[in-house]
């Protein structure tokens, strides 16, 4: 079985994203926070079967943000997600 590779971006690149806009300091958990700071009970995500507002959206990537760290995982590793296109798949991105 073939390891799939990740996409790296040159030192040139990043600095052509930065210089577009299109990559700036603010991380998606930050941006996703600062709508839960201003507007928290407002809904943020869902699927067919649920949503959540942005206040439950923070917390529940903060738990698990914290579970991978009780369990070893540093910031700056990779984790390897499986999921189908659910809520626990943006509160994985954002943990």
């Amino acid at each position: 079985m073939n390891n799939p590779k990740i996409t790296t971006h040159s030192a040139a690149q990043r600095r052509q994203y930065r210089a577009a806009g299109f990559w700036q300091d603010e991380t998606l958990f930050q941006i996703v926070q600062d709508h839960a700071d201003k507007t928290p009970d407002r809904f943020a995500v869902r699927d067919r079967c649920r949503r959540l507002t942005y206040r439950q959206l923070v917390s529940a990537a903060e738990h698990l943000a914290l579970d991978l760290s009780e369990n070893g995982v540093e910031p700056g590793q990779q984790v390897a997600v499986w999921l189908p296109n659910r809520l626990e798949t943006v509160i994985v991105l954002l943990a």
